[in-house]
């Protein structure tokens, strides 16, 4: 602020608690005042701490059994007294700072020890008592991922692993030996743990003459997977680039006798349920590997990963009774039917009973996998509907029944491809309310609230949560109650969408007092009635989520449709 003292008043200005501003302005006066007003309403205003932010890593993979060291990178990793944020890790872990006296406060080296085996994708996330970070994904891999050797160091043999990023305007290329006759897979795991690199994976011999080459793939996408036989024993290389020649994008290589890109049979597990599940592929006969799996109730559903090291296998974790095609030919709905397209020309089929006035909803559930469903709803043998999805897993067939029958579903492949990679998860249900559930934003005022990412929250032990809920409503105009679960546990909601009402502010409590900060997972839905049937309403969370990754990302389907909260006692509050 400048004041003029340049042109003095006519005199001095009348005195006030003992001093007599002699040189200044009216007009300045006023100024000064307004200033100090200023300064005092800030002054009363509680500190908000800057949030915590994610941005990248130098290791894309960890053991999974041993320890690890990674440096995260982002912002306000370090508070401005040096406290470190803490560490969250979607399997169990504990972790400790390797650098505790770097001032770096946008960079921290952590060690991750897993305290029972690691396998599939892991999600990191950092938290402090006023924010959460966005997820970074990991790959869990044996043996431990290792440094780009240089053009001294001697070739490395298969099997191993290198965490790597893609280079801008150029390539990295690595040199190794193999036997004659030895068949070896190269792949890129980049969009499976949410990058955007685009990768090109080119083989050459020991006088870098081009031997074969891979791009996208029919089962991984963008992630390439060569496969190949060696023609001789000796030095090849292998060239890694983005096909855009974009640079810094997170990717690791794997060469082995193995693919990590399984699928899993069957392909989805009930919330609360055991069961075992085998990984297949088909470069083998054999299964990658077989494993007798329990979701607990505490975990969201969503995609999930066979917890297995070097193996990527999906499987949907459901909320509906779990279905096989061998199991039952008649569904009771609601339903998910998990089913393979063996041959080109085959054809799925199931019944189900469906009563008048009721609404159906059929979709394909995503397995970040190829398969291009097509459906057909027949009522006796008449076709009353059908739907190609082509790959949107958000799309889905709606069909008011008209009168109380038996109908059949038939499942077609629309490219008539088959075997694996070829699997299918189609939910069939009667009791989805033609509407979805959206959050926003809640006003910060008089509350303490430092973080403006509605599915990142923060939640004091003293207070309910408070979250803005809207109703995207497509018919349907009574009243919506809401519920919500911490990490799997009930929580009491206060409030809920009115008749004729677009949104509320409803207020959640803690299921219980949180000792320690911690970091968990709020899953929120609702529920109402129609025709007498209670019905079910998801929370759609994708605008929020995919902010949280590069523009040409592919969002990982496991990266969830939860909200990430920080639990955090009284004493600890911001001052």
């Amino acid at each position: 602020m400048r004041l003029n003292i340049a042109n003095r008043s006519t005199g001095p200005l009348p005195p006030h608690c003992g001093f007599q501003f002699c040189g200044l302005t009216l007009h300045s006066l006023h100024t000064l005042a307004f200033f100090c007003l200023l300064l005092a309403a800030f002054s009363t205003l509680p500190h908000l701490a800057l949030a915590v932010e994610l941005r990248d890593s130098d290791q894309v993979s960890l053991h999974p059994t041993e320890p690890t060291e990674i440096t995260l990178t982002g912002q306000n990793l370090r508070s401005e007294s040096g406290e470190v944020a803490d560490l969250w890790c979607s399997s169990p872990m504990t972790f400790e700072v390797v650098d505790p006296e770097n001032k770096d406060r946008n960079r921290v080296r952590y060690r991750i020890t897993p305290t029972k085996p690691m396998g599939g994708v892991v999600t990191i996330r950092v938290y402090t008592a006023d924010s959460v970070s966005q997820a970074l994904l990991f790959f869990i891999t044996s043996p431990a991922s290792q440094g780009i050797p240089s053009g001294s160091d001697p070739p490395i043999k298969p099997p191993f692993g290198i965490d790597l990023k893609s280079k801008s305007n150029g390539d990295t290329t690595i040199r190794f030996e193999c036997k004659k006759g030895q068949t070896l897979f190269a792949e890129i795991i980049g969009s499976r743990i949410g990058s955007s690199i685009d990768g090109v994976l080119v083989l050459t011999d020991a006088n870098e003459r081009e031997l074969t080459f891979a791009d996208d793939h029919p089962i991984t996408g963008s992630d390439p997977i060569l496969m190949w036989t060696a023609g001789y024993s000796g030095i090849h290389h292998l060239t890694i680039n983005d096909v855009e020649y974009r640079g810094g994008l997170r990717m690791h290589l794997r060469v082995g006798e193995k693919t990590t890109a399984g699928r899993t049979v069957p392909s989805a597990i009930r919330r609360g349920e055991t069961r075992r599940l085998q990984a297949t592929t088909d470069s083998s006969p054999e299964p990658l590997c077989e494993q007798v799996v329990h979701i607990g109730l505490a975990e969201a559903p969503g995609l999930g990963y066979l917890p297995q090291s070097s193996v990527l296998s999906p499987f949907i974790k459901s909320d509906q009774p779990v279905y096989t095609e061998s199991e039952s030919e008649r569904l009771p709905i609601p339903a998910l039917l998990c089913g393979k397209i063996d041959s080109e020309e085959e054809v799925d089929s199931v019944t189900f009973d469906a009563r008048q006035g009721e609404t159906i909803t059929i979709k394909f559930l995503s397995m970040d996998g190829p398969f291009v469903g097509d459906l057909r709803l027949f009522r006796k043998d008449q076709k009353v509907r059908e739907h190609h999805f082509g790959r949107d897993p958000n799309n889905s067939l709606k069909f008011k029944v008209p009168e109380t029958d038996t109908y059949r579903l038939e499942i077609r492949e629309v490219l008539k491809r088959s075997g694996i990679g070829f699997e299918y998860c189609v939910s069939i249900r009667n009791d989805l309310a033609p509407t979805i559930l959206r959050i926003a934003p809640v006003k910060p005022t008089g509350r303490r609230i430092r973080n403006d990412k509605p599915h990142r929250q923060v939640w004091f032990n003293d207070e309910t949560l408070p979250i803005l809920v809207r109703a995207d409503r497509r018919g349907f105009d009574g009243p919506i109650n809401l519920h919500a679960e911490l990490d799997g546990k009930p929580c009491k909601v206060d409030g809920r969408i009115e008749r004729k009402k677009n949104e509320t502010e409803i207020q959640i409590h803690l299921p219980n007092a949180i000792p320690n900060r911690e970091l968990k997972t709020l899953r929120i839905f609702g529920t109402c009635e129609i025709a007498g049937y209670a019905m079910h309403i998801p929370l759609d969370l994708s605008e929020h989520i995919k902010r949280d990754f590069d523009e040409f990302s592919t969002i990982p389907a496991n990266t969830g449709r939860t909200i990430a909260v920080v639990v955090t006692p009284y004493e600890e509050k911001t001052k």
